[in-house]
């Protein structure tokens, strides 16, 4: 996919591990992906992290190029692929993530090409198929119960759009294609560049933020550099399928993942807030004092609980009050041990 001597006209990012599996989808899923004409090709950038399955090989044999990464976390992965990038305009994919639009790339491009503005383009959420389970649902839609309390911006394309119009000013409406102004919001929200085909203007960032390529943790939160002037657009309907979490016992998984870093004051923990300096509404110090009374007062992560298994039609949702308690007593367990001496390392994601 890619020709020696052109620039390619987009580079879509996928940090790998033991992803075997994944691949084959993601090929098909990519060579559907429509093409500007007269362009250069479609780089399609493996960044593996130490894979013992047959990743590298497949990954060859299908064409992508792949390089290593050394720290084994996906997000110095990311960091790594843009650093490395052949294009100006660089799409960030995980391994089990799929676009559900066969045009997404290439509307992307178009709208990059016609707003000199334009910085960053976001899917307008993920798409759950009627057999979906909960725990898939509410890991791709939420991720963890600190990001729901903090945030209340579900990644749901059902939501997604209209949730966005809501907190974000918009500028103006171009066919489908809906420009915001970066940094209007009034109430936070959880905009993600380092997943969920988040697709960034790295020559921009290189020029005006370097920080974002420099910084291995910066790259999740590109958005939050952004300022007066600068646009994010969504595209309608340009929706994902993710399969993030088979059951609850990968939710929970994650969730003790994100805590430890968290206690432990890791470089991956770093990441949740690079960039946020530019607004009180991201003060790490008052999402634990929200979080904290959220989970207190008992009756709110109870009341969320109800209300989502009733307007997703999942009983599985349920399940946020339990996981809300599991993230206090994560942090609990984890602080304990540190102050007790007891080594707890940074693991890769989802380990």
């Amino acid at each position: 996919m890619r020709n020696a001597g052109q620039r390619s006209w987009m580079t879509v990012v996928i940090a790998t591990y033991n992803s075997a599996r994944f691949l084959p989808e993601l090929a098909n899923m990519l060579e559907r992906q429509m093409k500007p004409p007269e362009s250069g090709s479609l780089e399609v950038l493996i960044v593996d992290g130490g894979s013992s399955d047959e990743t590298r090989t497949l990954a060859i044999e299908m064409g992508f190029r792949v390089i290593d990464n050394p720290e084994g976390n996906a997000i110095a992965a990311k960091n790594i692929g843009i650093r490395n990038a052949s294009a100006r305009l660089v799409c960030i994919l995980d391994h089990d993530e799929s676009l559900v639009r066969n045009d997404s790339l290439l509307r992307r491009f178009e709208a990059f090409e016609s707003d000199p503005n334009l910085r960053a383009i976001i899917s307008a959420g993920y798409e759950f198929l009627p057999g979906e389970s909960a725990a898939n649902m509410y890991a791709s839609e939420f991720g963890d119960p600190v990001s729901l309390a903090t945030y209340r911006c579900p990644n749901n394309a059902r939501f997604r759009l209209s949730l966005l119009r809501n907190r974000l000013v918009e500028v103006s409406r171009k066919g489908e294609m809906h420009l915001f102004s970066a940094g209007s919001e009034q109430r936070p929200i959880l905009c993600e560049m380092a997943a969920g085909s988040g697709t960034i203007d790295v020559d921009f960032f290189r020029d005006n933020h370097p920080q974002v390529l420099d910084d291995k943790n910066a790259l999740p939160h590109a958005y939050y550099y952004l300022g007066n002037g600068d646009r994010i657009g969504v595209l309608e309907r340009d929706s994902i399928l993710h399969s993030s979490a088979e059951n609850w016992s990968v939710v929970r998984s994650k969730i003790s993942w994100r805590v430890r870093n968290a206690v432990l004051n890791t470089g991956v923990s770093q990441s949740g807030f690079s960039g946020r300096s530019h607004s009180d509404l991201y003060s790490p110090r008052s999402h634990v004092l929200r979080f904290s009374l959220y989970a207190l007062t008992i009756l709110p992560p109870l009341c969320d609980a109800l209300s989502l298994a009733f307007s997703r039609r999942r009983v599985g949702y349920l399940n946020h009050f339990l996981l809300t308690y599991y993230v206090v007593w994560s942090a609990a367990w984890f602080r304990l041990s540190r102050l007790l001496g007891r080594a707890v390392n940074e693991a890769r994601y989802g380990e």
